[in-house]
């Protein structure tokens, strides 16, 4: 079988606790899009044979240990990254414009506190001449608005699950007296917070339509039995 003339040199060092810069540019170019295939060409395997090596290079155990790491280290920075968005939305929520003022005069911003100046938007001073030798200082403080910061604190705290499956212990709907059950199954998913009060209404809809039809059913039946009967009857 023809090999990779790239791969010459690299056998004992796959053998070894060590990777060769060609197959530290696989770990890096793996980790952009998880693809081992592409991965394999863009760290300069052939073409032809960048199938096989991908899937080759990801059985090596030393690669593999590599991608683990990796991969552990960018979890590390997108988890400190994630607490610093937090951090800020928090500032902005529970900023108070009090803290920039001392009685009725504005304060100096080298003297505002960290939460504080991180809410602040912006900050203009316009100065107007009101005499001679008079000139008055106008300070125009905007901050942060809080609402999109409670409600993206609000998604983090409860994250919105509109479009991925909801699942719950429901019982078997055979018959209509079934239904109070699973309604009551319903009820109690809602208090736990299992689902959202939208997510259960949407379910009883679906249980109170199921119930129509067991009824519809039952009702069919019901008179077609009584057809028969009557037709028994008739013969007599």
């Amino acid at each position: 079988m023809p090999t990779d003339p790239t791969d010459q040199g690299e056998a004992s060092d796959e053998a070894g606790d060590t990777l060769t810069p060609r197959q530290r540019r696989f770990v890096a170019e793996y980790l952009t899009d998880l693809n081992a295939t592409q991965a394999a060409i863009r760290a300069g395997y052939s073409a032809d044979t960048a199938n096989r090596e991908g899937s080759r290079l990801l059985s090596n155990v030393v690669i593999h240990a590599a991608i683990r790491s990796a991969e552990g280290e960018r979890l590390g920075r997108a988890a400190v990254a994630a607490d610093d968005i937090v951090r800020e939305l928090v500032r902005i929520a529970r900023a108070d414009v009090r803290r920039i003022f001392d009685g009725t005069s504005l304060l100096p911003p080298c003297e505002w506190d960290d939460d504080t100046a991180a809410a602040v938007q912006s900050l203009k001073v316009t100065t107007r001449r009101l005499g001679e030798g008079e000139v008055e200082h106008v300070a125009e403080v905007r901050l942060w608005p809080k609402g999109p910061a409670l409600e993206a604190l609000a998604k983090r705290a409860w994250p919105e699950r509109r479009g991925r499956p909801v699942r719950f212990e429901m019982p078997e709907i055979t018959k209509p007296a079934d239904v109070v059950v699973a309604l009551g199954r319903i009820a109690a998913a809602v208090s736990a917070g299992t689902l959202t009060p939208e997510e259960g209404q949407a379910v009883a809809s679906i249980v109170e339509t199921h119930r129509r039809a067991i009824e519809t059913e039952d009702l069919a039946r019901r008179i077609a039995e009584l057809e028969v009967e009557r037709g028994t009857e008739g013969r007599r």
